[in-house]
């Protein structure tokens, strides 16, 4: 298919407000979590792994990134059996 040049600008402009949209605050979010202090300041006044050690020394945190894990890999299988279903109905089925 072919889109004129406007078209094409207007998709792309599109894109990049999407894109920027999704990933702009996840910047931020890996900036904070460097953050030496303890309030929220911008731009940080320093950065340090100071906190990623007390989350690893915390037990409730460790069990709730063991709990993400599970739950991911449980979606990951219910994603997997129920996409190769829906693929194979697909290709083996005329649909109106």
């Amino acid at each position: 298919m072919r889109v004129s040049k406007r078209t094409g600008r207007m998709l792309n402009l599109g894109v990049g407000i999407t894109l920027a949209f999704i990933y702009i605050p996840l910047i931020v979010i890996a900036i904070y979590a460097f953050n030496e202090g303890i309030t929220l300041k911008w731009p940080p006044e320093s950065l340090s792994t100071k906190w990623f050690g007390e989350a690893f020394d915390n037990q409730e945190a460790r069990d709730a990134f063991v709990n993400s894990l599970r739950v991911g890999a449980l979606a990951t299988v219910v994603a997997l059996v129920l996409g190769t279903l829906a693929s194979l109905a697909v290709a083996r089925h005329r649909f109106f």
